[in-house]
């Protein structure tokens, strides 16, 4: 009989959806937001700056807790 690895195989269906999430907002965020930021050329009230980093933490935060339940790090 063959032990159980402590590491799946093959990724969860939740670890794809927040990886596709993780990517698709830093890809749709770009050119609109990320570029410009780094460039220095985007301008807008600080609220705008709050509600961009609270809404992709959030991203990030399901990213990060399907990942870590994938590999078992609860």
């Amino acid at each position: 009989m063959k032990a159980a690895s402590p590491i799946k195989s093959r990724f969860s269906l939740f670890l794809i959806i927040g990886l596709i999430g993780l990517f698709g907002a830093f890809g749709g965020f770009m050119s609109t937001f990320f570029i410009p930021i780094s460039k220095g050329v985007f301008k807008a009230p600080t609220i705008i700056y709050i509600h961009g980093a609270l809404a992709f933490s959030w991203i990030l935060l399901y990213a990060s807790q399907t990942f870590l339940i994938h590999y078992k790090n609860y």
